[in-house]
């Protein structure tokens, strides 16, 4: 995404940079994620003052009939709402306020792209700004790639090898395909033995076990199993965290050990289970779908779907009404800042980009909103924070984050 053409859009209540974005369109620089935001905008009834103050300026600027403006607001949401049109190419697009009227202009403000967002939890009421970005490479996202520790202590990097079998052990086949490691538990005989799988900061991988359950394996993290599932229960241990799709068998239960007393007890399929260090020791597991239960110390407690359970030595804490769609933003390509401080956003970015973090006296205790995509450049959420107040500087691979 990195370019001179590319920007980042951050949800904000500030007239002037609705009127950028807007200004942006008519000159036809916004490109398909500032047409979605300013679809977002114009249907928002919510944002109508705003959007009116920094339309009748654009207007006075263009030598439209700024007076106009308000009452075309109503046929404005409609029009947006009920009509699909195809966008005019840039040339025309300049004297749209002068020759159409408002109505017809916000008509054309529509788009079909996603856009990308980010804010702080001040003002109820947010609008969408535009950034430009750097064009610059310095530190990209993070990408597939994990090492693999065979049962005799080898270790094979994954993200540089091709398609095809790794190696044959005891109790299974190890084939890598489609971007994910798989074991065929019929390819090879002989008892069970173990395997680990290790990504490191800026790396994820996805794991197919000899059942079929399905694990996508985010950055920082490890995950030991066993090559086969011939008797007893399935078992294997995490450390950092995973997304998790367990295929069914009552006669195997299927366990998750995420510290010596606590482990997760598999009802059902899916879940996400976090328990990264420097957690503050909490473990983390939200159940999206099926049931599970947490056993720790002498405690357990049963999930249902939406719930996420916090647990700490000696205490299981249940959380209803989770949005899973956060919790699993990381494995969907998302970062989504909801509701979190700067120190989790920063702990997020370390994992992702690879890169330390350290502060200079005491930084802001504002929640964030928002999110954007993993994909990004680290200079373009590097600027999208330094434009919502966060004052950070990198040096070398460490970000320097002051008051």
């Amino acid at each position: 995404m990195a370019g001179c053409g590319t920007y980042l859009y951050i949800i904000m209540k500030n007239k002037e940079q609705i009127k950028e974005l807007l200004r942006r369109y008519m000159d036809g620089t916004t490109g398909d994620a500032g047409q979605q935001a300013l679809k977002e905008v114009l249907a928002d009834d919510g944002m109508e003052e705003v959007v009116v103050a920094a339309l009748q300026e654009l207007a006075a600027e263009t030598g439209s009939d700024a007076a106009a403006v308000p009452g075309e607001w109503h046929g404005m949401h409609k029009t947006i709402t009920s009509v699909d049109k195809p966008f005019l190419p840039r040339t025309k697009r300049l004297p749209l306020f002068k020759t159409w009227g408002w109505a017809a202009a916000a008509a054309v403000l529509l788009a079909v792209a996603g856009y990308r967002w980010l804010g702080t939890e001040k003002g109820t009421q947010p609008v969408v700004a535009v950034l430009p970005v750097p064009d610059t490479t310095a530190i990209s996202p993070g990408a597939y790639g994990a090492v693999l520790t065979l049962a005799d202590g080898s270790t094979v990097v994954l993200d540089s090898l091709g398609e095809g079998t790794i190696a044959a052990q005891a109790g299974a086949v190890v084939k890598l395909a489609g971007g994910q490691l798989a074991y065929d538990a019929a390819g090879a005989g002989g008892e069970a033995v173990w395997n680990a799988m290790t990504t490191a900061r800026g790396k994820q991988f996805r794991l197919v076990l000899p059942d079929g359950s399905r694990i996508w394996l985010n950055a920082a993290s490890s995950i030991r199993y066993p090559t086969s599932f011939t008797t007893g229960d399935r078992v294997v241990e995490l450390q950092g965290e995973a997304y998790f799709e367990i295929a069914g068998n009552p006669q195997q239960p299927f366990r998750v050990i995420l510290d010596p007393e606590t482990e997760i007890q598999v009802l059902g399929t899916a879940f996400n289970a976090s328990n990264y260090e420097g957690g503050g020791g909490i473990t983390r597991t939200t159940l999206v779908e099926g049931a599970v239960r947490i056993r720790s110390f002498s405690q357990s407690q049963t999930l249902k779907p939406g719930q996420q359970a916090l647990t700490a030595p000696g205490k299981i804490q249940l959380i209803s009404g989770v949005d899973t769609e956060q919790v699993l933003a990381w494995k969907n390509g998302l970062f989504n800042f909801n509701g979190v401080g700067i120190k989790e956003v920063m702990q997020e970015l370390e994992r992702w980009y690879d890169i330390d973090v350290k502060y200079e006296g005491a930084v802001t205790a504002e929640k964030f909103r928002g999110g954007m995509q993993r994909g990004l450049q680290l200079s373009e959420v590097l600027e999208s924070l330094k434009y919502m107040g966060v004052k950070c500087r990198l040096e070398g691979r460490t970000l320097i984050v002051s008051q």
